[in-house]
């Protein structure tokens, strides 16, 4: 259907919504009888007609969204057969193809007295819509993803839907999980599946921890993790405490900060402590001992100089007085 025999056909169905019939006011058991309100009259319809000349506009000039909102609108305020064939042919025009087919099969259902020509023409616009079309099976995990197609959302995703041909966008999202993305490329009449699992968004972060030497134990946030080899740990986002000792080293005490999905390794290289001296590897050991030994060295010196000087000849005491 040309452009120009859609514009025709919505300018024929705004024709016939101005021509709409007269409501009458319902009567209950006290209420009189009261005249019937011209369908000009009514606010609703007023409202519903405003639209709907809008939406022609819009229409004429090439904007089939607003032309869409505009249509949709009117509906709202006057629901009408009439409407819904242009709701139809404005979705056609948008290649929103299932919704057109079922908006123009809705208009087909509730329109009356249409004529055999129109009804003939509407189904054979639905069967050249339908044959644009291909199935497309959803394996999405996991189950109960938001979907959006070409940027309008479509709610939660089905295990089929039916997308035109040309190249579609779907996107998916669920609380918890990264939202993804994928490109189709829609070949009528020929099925494809979409299989995509959803990445989910991290809580938590890794801490992987080295030390030396291989003896050496560690404690996280005072949590022991006992001696090596230890496992890839898996923390809370934010600072936490490490603590490494090992025996003749130098301890270590530190902090390390973890981001949500974050994976950081931390190797601590404990440095040896200086090796204590036994008392008699002690320098200020020896210098009183030398001294000491000095001292007994110079005595008994003395001691052996007096008793080596010149021997005494014979047998008498050189001290003692002479014999009268």
């Amino acid at each position: 259907m040309t452009l120009h025999r859609s514009t025709a056909l919505l300018r024929l169905v705004a024709a016939s919504l101005a021509a709409a019939t007269a409501l009458v006011a319902p009567l209950t058991a006290t209420a009189k009888p009261r005249p019937p309100v011209r369908a000009a009259d009514d606010p609703a319809t007023v409202e519903a007609k405003a639209h709907f000349d809008k939406a022609v506009r819009l229409f004429d000039d090439g904007d089939f969204n607003g032309a869409l909102v505009e249509f949709t609108a009117a509906y709202e305020r006057r629901p009408s057969p009439g409407v819904l064939y242009n709701i139809g042919l404005t979705q056609k025009a948008l290649f929103r193809v299932p919704e057109a087919i079922a908006s123009l099969e809705r208009y087909l259902a509730e329109a009356k007295n249409v004529a055999p020509a129109r009804v003939k023409e509407v189904r054979q616009v639905v069967g050249e819509l339908r044959a644009l079309l291909a199935d497309v099976i959803l394996d999405i995990t996991p189950p109960g993803a938001q979907l959006r197609v070409d940027g309008r959302t479509l709610g939660a995703a089905p295990a089929k839907l039916q997308l035109a041909a040309g190249g579609h966008t779907l996107e998916f999202s669920l609380d918890g999980y990264k939202s993804a993305r994928k490109d189709v490329l829609i070949t009528s009449g020929q099925p494809i599946t979409v299989k995509l699992s959803l990445d989910a968004i991290p809580r938590t972060g890794f801490l992987v921890l080295t030390a030396e030497p291989d003896r050496a134990t560690a404690r996280v946030d005072e949590r022991p993790l006992g001696k090596r080899p230890w496992q890839r740990l898996e923390l809370v986002p934010g600072p936490h405490r490490v603590e490494v000792d090992a025996e003749g080293f130098t301890p270590y005490r530190g902090e390390v900060a973890l981001a949500p999905g974050q994976e950081r390794t931390l190797t601590i290289r404990l440095e040896r402590l200086a090796k204590k001296k036994r008392f008699y590897e002690k320098a200020a050991f020896w210098v009183p001992v030398s001294l000491a030994v000095v001292g007994v060295g110079l005595g008994v010196g003395l001691g052996v100089g007096l008793q080596q000087g010149d021997p005494v000849r014979g047998t008498l005491d050189p001290f003692a007085k002479p014999i009268d």
